[in-house]
């Protein structure tokens, strides 16, 4: 008898986390996203030669649970514009049904003076992206943007200070995508990382607004339609 309650026991631990997951809400492309032929986890949007690439479930690190507490996204932006463009986290969004509208959150404090740095281990992908002046001492040897970039301290107090001990964790940071701005020809890929989603918003849009680092212009935005299911 033992052995068959512990048997029984394992076999309830089982099919609870089975359960559990089988119930956890995940961010899927919608049925009218446009797909990357080959890729049904990616979705694209594209204008005024720009084009954005997001896939979901895609996180592999610490903590692995981590899609439980924020939405991270995989994101590519691919400038084939004659313009150079900013990556800047307040123009990316996720907008739920009910208009509610979430930034993504910055993953490094870098709008104090006196702020703490410690050099990472970037793994996101760039060619032809210059880094927002700022986030030099944490990726040493990376190029520069030294032209003009809107800086909003307002935001980065709302948004960063959303995250809770011990996040965001090393790998976090070293795989997120940093602010800095995408020359003509260039790409970059990383993760953004926003508030958690609830089962009950369903259907919410990511939205890239295109903008030009030297004029400022809004040359476009891209949406992308995703859904919880």
């Amino acid at each position: 008898m033992p052995a068959v309650s512990k048997t029984g026991s394992r076999f309830l631990a089982l099919f609870f986390l089975v359960a559990g997951c089988a119930h956890r809400p995940r961010l899927v492309p919608a049925p009218d996203a446009q797909r990357l032929p080959g890729d049904p986890e990616a979705a694209v949007a594209s204008a005024a030669g720009v084009q954005v690439t997001v896939r979901s479930r895609a996180w592999k690190g610490n903590p692995p649970d981590l899609e439980s507490i924020v939405t991270p996204l995989y994101v590519s932006v691919e400038n084939d514009s004659a313009a150079a463009i900013r990556i800047r986290y307040r123009d990316f969004t996720l907008t739920g049904p009910g208009g509610l509208q979430s930034g993504a959150i910055p993953p490094l404090q870098i709008q104090r003076p006196g702020t703490q740095t410690v050099a990472l281990a970037p793994s996101f992908a760039g060619r032809g992206f210059l880094l927002l002046r700022p986030y030099g001492p944490w990726y040493p040897g990376v190029p520069v943007w030294e032209g003009p970039f809107d800086w909003d301290p307002l935001f980065y107090d709302q948004f960063y200070a959303t995250w809770e001990p011990p996040l965001p964790t090393p790998d976090m940071l070293n795989q997120a995508l940093p602010e800095g701005v995408l020359q003509p020809g260039g790409r970059v890929s990383g993760f953004l990382y926003f508030h958690r989603l609830k089962q009950s918003e369903g259907r919410v849009i990511f939205a890239q607004d295109v903008i030009a680092a030297e004029t400022r212009e809004r040359l476009a935005t891209l949406r992308i339609p995703l859904m919880l299911q």
